[in-house]
C-alpha cells in the first residue's frame, strides 16, 4: 500500500530535480506526486510504494511505542513554523531524519543549528536519525525512539 511523504524543499531552482535524484539512488519507487509552492518553500506530496516508511511505521508498532505524527507544524515565536519530520507532541519529542543530501552545505548545517535551538528553547528535545539506521536496522530505530519517548515522559511527569 503506498505511502503519503510530505517533503517541504526550499522554492528555488533545482530542489525537485535533487529529491528525484534522491529517491532514485535510494530505490524510492515513486508513484503520484503533487507539488505547491509559496512562501518561499516547496510542498511535495509523494505517494511511496517502496516498504521503507511501512517498514519504519512496523517497526514502532511492533515495539508497542505510539505512532508518531509526520511533519508536525510547530508555530515559532517570531510568527514563522516550522516542520518537525515526526513528533509525539504529548512528550514534545521531535524525530528528525537527517541526510547528508538536505544539509551538505555549511549553509544548510547552520540553518538547521539554529532552527533547532529554537525548538529545544521551547522545550522540545530532538532525536536525530539516519535513513540507513531506520532502514537497515528499523528494530534499533525504534529502541531509540522508545528511550527517548521515556525519557520525555519521566522529565514531565
Amino acid at each position: 500500500m503506498p505511502t503519503n511523504v510530505t517533503v517541504v524543499l526550499r522554492d528555488e531552482p533545482g530542489q525537485l530535480a535533487r529529491l528525484g535524484g534522491a529517491t532514485g539512488a535510494a530505490g524510492v519507487d515513486i508513484e503520484g506526486m503533487c507539488a505547491f509552492t509559496g512562501e518561499g518553500r516547496g510542498i511535495i506530496h509523494l505517494l511511496i510504494a517502496d516498504g521503507a516508511a511501512q517498514r519504519a511505521v512496523a517497526a514502532l508498532r511492533e515495539a508497542g511505542l505510539p505512532l508518531p505524527v509526520a511533519q508536525y507544524r510547530v508555530l515559532m515565536p517570531d510568527g514563522g513554523e516550522v516542520f518537525l519530520d515526526f513528533a509525539y507532541p504529548d512528550v514534545l519529542l521531535a524525530i528528525e531524519a537527517d541526510s547528508y543530501l538536505w544539509h551538505a552545505s555549511l549553509a544548510d548545517w547552520q540553518r538547521d543549528r539554529a532552527r533547532n535551538n529554537e525548538l529545544v528553547a521551547l522545550g522540545w528535545s530532538i532525536l536525530p536519525t539516519t535513513w540507513d539506521l531506520v532502514t537497515r536496522s528499523p528494530a534499533e530505530a525504534a529502541r531509540q525512539v522508545r528511550s527517548a519517548r521515556e525519557s520525555r515522559l519521566a522529565l514531565l511527569r
